[in-house]
C-alpha cells in the first residue's frame, strides 16, 4: 500500500513537469516569432508600408492569443493557416479598399520614404567629372580593383573601392591600353564580367572628391548625387540645376516653383476624389452598368454551370460500368494542368484559323470563320466556356464525396 501511494504521489508531479516544460517550449517558440515579426513589422513602418506593418501586428496579437488563452486551444493547430488566410486573402482586399482612397497609380506607386530614396539614388555627370574606360581586375583574396584609363589619353591607374591610387608592378599593354599583367592581380575575364558588374553598380572606387562608379561594361565615371533630401523645407534639391522641389502632400508629388514635379511621386489620401470622378466623368459612368452586370452574371453563369455539368458527369460515372475509375481520373485532368499550360492550350483551340474549337463551331454555324477575340458577346461564351471546363472537377468530387459519405451514413 506504502508503494501504491508512493507511485500515485509522483504521478502529479511528473505531469507539472511537462505542463510546464510545454508552457517554456511554447513561451519560446512564441518570443521567436514575435522577434520575427517586431523586426519584419518595423522595416516594413520605417520603409513607408504601413498597411502591411499592420497586418503583421494584427497576425502577431492573433497568434499570441490563441497560444496563450486556454480556451483557444482547439485554433492552435489551425493558426497557421489563419495566418496565411488573413495574410494572402483578407489583406488584398482590405489593401485594394484602401488604395482606393489614395492617388495611387503610376508615378505615385510608392510611399514618400521609398519615393525620396529611389530619387537620391540617382546620379550625374558633373562638368568637371572625369570619365573612364575601364578595366576590371582581381585577386586572390576575391578583391575587386579597376584600373582607369582617361579617355584623353593620360597616363591611366589602378583604383580599389574607399582607397585611392594603388602602386602595382604594371606589365605590357594591350591593344586598348589596359595592362596584360598586373602584380597580385588578375584581369577578370569577360564571360564574368556581367556577373561582377551585378555585385559592383553601387560600389564607389576611390577617395572623395574623385570618387568613380561604374557605368557600364568597361566605362566609369566621377558620377555625383543629383538629388538630395533636405528634411527642415521638406524638400528635395537637385544639384545639378540647383532647383528645389517642394513636397506637396496633397497631390503627392515634389514641385518646384515652376510647376515642374520629378517622377516618382509619392502615395497620399484624396478621400472620395476617385469615386466622384469615376461617378461624375461619363467616360466611366456610362460603362460602369455594363461592367457590374457582366461581373455579376460572370460569377453565376460559371458556378451554375459549373455545378450543373459536375453534377451531371458524377450521377453518370457513379454506377458500375467499365473502366470507372479510369475515366473518373480522366475527367480531374482540367486540375492536374498548371494554369498558365491551361491558358494557352484554349489560345490555341479559340484560333479563328486553325483552332479546333473554333474552326469546329463556324462549320456548325455556317461560318467562314469565328474569331471570338473580335467578338464581345463571343468572347464572353468563350470566356464561360473555359472557366467552366476549370470549374467543374471540383463540383463533380464534392459531389463523388458527398454520395460517399451519404452511402457510408446509410449503412451505418
Amino acid at each position: 500500500m506504502n508503494a501504491v501511494n508512493l507511485e500515485r504521489k509522483k504521478k502529479p508531479a511528473r505531469s507539472s513537469s511537462l505542463t510546464t516544460g510545454n508552457l517554456l517550449f511554447r513561451l519560446l517558440g512564441l518570443f521567436i516569432f514575435d522577434a520575427g515579426a517586431l523586426w519584419l513589422g518595423l522595416n516594413l513602418l520605417f520603409d513607408g508600408y504601413w498597411p502591411f506593418a499592420a497586418i503583421i501586428l494584427v497576425i502577431t496579437i492573433l497568434i499570441n492569443v490563441i497560444w496563450l488563452r486556454p480556451e483557444a486551444y482547439p485554433l492552435r493547430w489551425m493558426s497557421p493557416g489563419l495566418a496565411f488566410m488573413i495574410l494572402i486573402s483578407v489583406y488584398p482586399i482590405l489593401y485594394t479598399v484602401y488604395i482606393s482612397f489614395t492617388n495611387f497609380g503610376t508615378g505615385n506607386l510608392l510611399p514618400k520614404v521609398q519615393a525620396i530614396e529611389v530619387l537620391e539614388k540617382r546620379t550625374f555627370l558633373p562638368e568637371k567629372g572625369a570619365d573612364y574606360n575601364t578595366a576590371l581586375y582581381t585577386n586572390d583574396a576575391g578583391e575587386f580593383a579597376l584600373w582607369l584609363q582617361p579617355k584623353d589619353g593620360a597616363e591611366g591607374f589602378l583604383v580599389l573601392p574607399g582607397q585611392q591610387v594603388v602602386s602595382v608592378h604594371v606589365g605590357a599593354f594591350d591593344p586598348d591600353g589596359f595592362p596584360e599583367q598586373l602584380e597580385g592581380w588578375e584581369r577578370v575575364s569577360k564571360r564574368d564580367m556581367l556577373k561582377a558588374i551585378s555585385q559592383l553598380q553601387d560600389v564607389e572606387f576611390g577617395e572623395p572628391p574623385h570618387v568613380v562608379k561604374l557605368t557600364g561594361l568597361n566605362t566609369a565615371a566621377e558620377k555625383k548625387q543629383r538629388y538630395v533630401y533636405d528634411e527642415e523645407q521638406d524638400a528635395i534639391v537637385d544639384v545639378a540645376t540647383d532647383t528645389t522641389y517642394y513636397a506637396d502632400d496633397i497631390t503627392g508629388a515634389f514641385i518646384a516653383e515652376d510647376g515642374q514635379n520629378l517622377i516618382p511621386g509619392y502615395t497620399v489620401g484624396v478621400g472620395f476624389k476617385n469615386y466622384g470622378r469615376f461617378i461624375s466623368n461619363p467616360a466611366f459612368r456610362g460603362p460602369l452598368l455594363l461592367i457590374f452586370i457582366w461581373n455579376v452574371a460572370f460569377a453565376f453563369l460559371s458556378v451554375l454551370f459549373a455545378f450543373s455539368l459536375g453534377l451531371l458527369i458524377a450521377i453518370a460515372f457513379g454506377r458500375d460500368m467499365p473502366a470507372r475509375k479510369l475515366i473518373k481520373s480522366l475527367l480531374i485532368i482540367p486540375f492536374a494542368i498548371p494554369g498558365v499550360l491551361t491558358i494557352l492550350v484554349w489560345k490555341g483551340l479559340w484560333n479563328p484559323i486553325n483552332g479546333a474549337v473554333a474552326t469546329t463551331l463556324a462549320g456548325w454555324l455556317g461560318m467562314s470563320s469565328l474569331n471570338v477575340f473580335a467578338d464581345p458577346i463571343g468572347v464572353k461564351v468563350a470566356l464561360l466556356i473555359v472557366n467552366v471546363w476549370l470549374a467543374y472537377p471540383y463540383f463533380m468530387l464534392s459531389v463523388v464525396v458527398n454520395l460517399v459519405v451519404a452511402k457510408s451514413i446509410k449503412i451505418g
